[in-house]
């Protein structure tokens, strides 16, 4: 299974944290773990699934000043956000966010736009909120 991340720049809370291990800790050996390579959730989420021995794709931003630069097995082209978003959405089976509020945000937020184009694109969704709470939603249907 591919596993698609995206994140807040702000980083993760502690709870987030743990929700996120806790999806992941679904995950096995053969499973692959998609992110953007960015500072903040992204640098996060990467130390968890290279601890739990994910082999790991990173997406770079073009912005290399917010680049996490993270060891990742494969490193693809780096590319704008939007195009980068797009490429690990459509990458995955999978998408796990963690947004930096409970409220989607339209705009200026990388995060929920990742979530409306999985909805779009039929993708299982794991949001898991700032204070922990997991929601998972099956092809745009919460459940």
């Amino acid at each position: 299974m591919i596993i698609g991340f995206t994140g807040t720049r702000e980083g993760m809370t502690s709870a987030q944290g743990v929700g996120v291990a806790s999806v992941l800790g679904d995950a096995n050996e053969d499973d692959e773990f998609h992110f953007g390579d960015c500072i903040g959730a992204d640098a996060q989420a990467f130390e968890i699934a290279e601890m739990l021995g994910m082999f790991t794709v990173a997406h770079p931003p073009s912005n290399a000043s917010l680049r996490a630069n993270k060891r990742a097995h494969i490193v693809a082209p780096a590319q704008e956000y939007l195009a980068r978003n797009k490429s690990i959405v459509d990458a995955c089976d999978v998408l796990i966010a963690a947004p930096r509020s409970r409220v989607e945000e339209i705009r200026g937020s990388g995060t929920w736009w990742c979530v409306r184009y999985a909805r779009k694109r039929g993708k299982r969704i794991f949001i898991v909120y700032p204070d922990g709470k997991i929601e998972e939603e099956n092809n745009g249907e919460c459940s």
